[in-house]
């Protein structure tokens, strides 16, 4: 670890590093076998490269070690906004037109996805975004990009029928968004609700490759055309538990989200057990029976998107619960340490695709796909 970063940092052309010297600060607060690669992303305004250079090194990177994963990714993101390669004459021909975002990640994901269906792999990938990433604009692009007619979810859906596939789609990918159901403090009578804006940028795979930084899954981010993005890329060389860190970040990330459980030995997809860790990640919630429990203590129904039965997306100050600034009042009690903190991102929390212009306050479609 003493030697990460030192050989593989990619600088900006006639850029001058500062002289400075992280090594010391690294060994001390980290003992993990590996080495670290610094990744940008960005165009000759923010890193000064020549004209005609584009840097994508980021996406670039994304998307080599989604195709060539061998047993899960698991990607963190405040956005997700692309299509699927195969399908993108599908949206130029849709009722948007100029919605045709060009980053490759959702491409790469389709094709090892649909790669895992076609040969039965044990592979997964887990997707884990905000429930409403704001502003307006950026939550119609997601919502487009994940559910929309040429959205993710929908084109492996339409994969699994058109080639006979039987296992269901939760065993090869699933998408998540974080929330929190949570007692009063003592003394105070209900429970509330809230969910939990997710800013970071994480890309985890097969335990070997773990990418943090500022780098979204869009084209703002992605294709260099945009703000300037750094991320570091750490390859762990040891496959021990106690010194890979990739190990480590990721049993930290699952034991956060689900507390009751332990990583090492509910969640792990290396295990001898013949399921993905997509399914392992789906059935860590409905073990739990934490859908069920929720709803009959509160009326809460987080899969559905409903209170009472009624629709979130209908409350008054929605727009700032998903955004995670405000937070539901509930009745009842519950046991919160047995509650998941990741639960199931569905189409029904939105409603159907032509109520989603409406959080559009923009007519240049053209910059949604930003």
């Amino acid at each position: 670890m003493g030697e990460m970063c030192e050989e593989e940092y990619m600088p900006p052309w006639n850029y001058t590093a500062p002289d400075v010297d992280f090594t010391p600060h690294l060994q001390k607060h980290r003992g993990f076998n590996g080495t670290c690669q610094v990744l940008l992303s960005g165009t000759r305004y923010f890193l000064k490269t020549p004209e005609s250079v584009t840097v994508t090194s980021i996406m670039d990177d994304y998307d080599r070690l989604i195709r060539e994963a061998e047993r899960y990714v698991y990607l963190e993101t405040q956005f997700y906004v692309g299509l699927p390669t195969s399908y993108i004459r599908c949206a130029k021909n849709s009722k948007d037109p100029k919605f045709h975002p060009k980053n490759k990640v959702p491409a790469a994901i389709f094709a090892r996805v649909t790669n895992a269906m076609r040969d039965n792999e044990d592979f997964s990938f887990v997707l884990s975004v905000p429930i409403g990433p704001q502003p307006t604009m950026a939550l119609y692009a997601v919502l487009m990009s994940l559910f929309g007619e040429c959205g993710l979810v929908p084109c492996l859906e339409r994969y699994r029928s058109e080639n006979n596939i039987h296992e269901p789609l939760k065993k090869y990918f699933s998408v998540y968004f974080h929330g929190r159901v949570a007692n009063l403090p003592s003394g105070s009578a209900g429970t509330v609700a809230y969910t939990t804006y997710v800013h970071s940028k994480m890309l985890l795979v097969d335990d070997r490759y773990a990418h943090v930084g500022s780098a979204n899954c869009n084209d703002r981010s992605m294709t260099g055309e945009g703000d300037a993005q750094a991320n570091v890329r750490f390859t762990a060389e040891s496959a021990k538990r106690d010194t890979n860190g990739v190990l480590k970040l990721r049993e930290k990330v699952f034991g956060y989200l689900f507390p009751y459980l332990k990583p090492d030995k509910n969640l792990d997809p290396f295990s001898t057990y013949k399921r993905s860790l997509s399914e392992m990640v789906a059935d860590a919630v409905d073990t739990a029976r934490a859908s069920k429990t929720v709803a009959e203590a509160t009326g809460l129904d987080w899969r559905r998107g409903t209170l009472h039965g009624k629709p979130l997306r209908t409350l008054e100050d929605w727009d700032k619960i998903a955004g995670g600034f405000k937070y539901i009042d509930l009745s009842g009690t519950i046991d919160e340490k047995a509650l998941p903190l990741l639960w199931p991102l569905t189409a029904d929390i939105w409603g159907e695709p032509a109520q989603w212009k409406r959080f559009l306050n923009s007519t240049k479609l053209s910059k949604v796909a930003w």
